[in-house]
């Protein structure tokens, strides 16, 4: 995964809304035993332990895919963002466009289920030589959000 930003405030409001917390991390230790990930690594392993995570979720490896994360401003960059490709708005914090392999996403709205979601979208679209319909592709990446949201990571 590779993350694009114009503004360093907004990687770091990126990792506050993704990266559980010491809590979280001391939590899973006492309760579960173990971590899924390291709170020393890095965002980028973070981040990539996640994409290695909705993989596995989903039954769908591709060791060799790459992913890119345009980190935007605002919900109003987002909805530009879409409507500059598709000709509609939306409300949705983030979404992936396959044309550019990237997750165009604002960090404000974000948790680490909706990084998961749109995640799911790049492997589900790479994975597939003819593309499911766009409701399965849909319910796939809201179990992987359910998946990464309940369980600790």
């Amino acid at each position: 995964v590779t993350i694009h930003y114009n503004d360093e405030h907004l990687l770091e409001e990126f990792e506050d809304k993704i990266r559980p917390s010491s809590f979280t991390y001391a939590m899973n230790t006492i309760f579960l035993g173990e971590n899924g990930t390291s709170k020393d690594a890095s965002l980028g392993e973070f981040v990539d332990t996640l994409f290695k995570r909705v993989q596995q979720i989903l039954g769908m490896p591709l060791p060799s895919l790459r992913v890119n994360i345009q980190l935007l401003k605002s919900q109003r960059d987002v909805s530009w963002k879409w409507a500059s490709i598709t000709g509609t708005p939306t409300k949705a914090p983030a979404f992936y466009w396959k044309k550019t392999n990237t997750i165009y996403l604002q960090p404000r709205e974000l948790s680490t289920g909706i990084l998961a979601h749109e995640m799911g979208h790049a492997v589900i679209d790479h994975y597939f030589v003819i593309r499911p319909p766009s409701k399965i592709a849909e319910m796939l990446c809201e179990y992987v959000d359910k998946e990464i949201s309940s369980q600790p990571f």
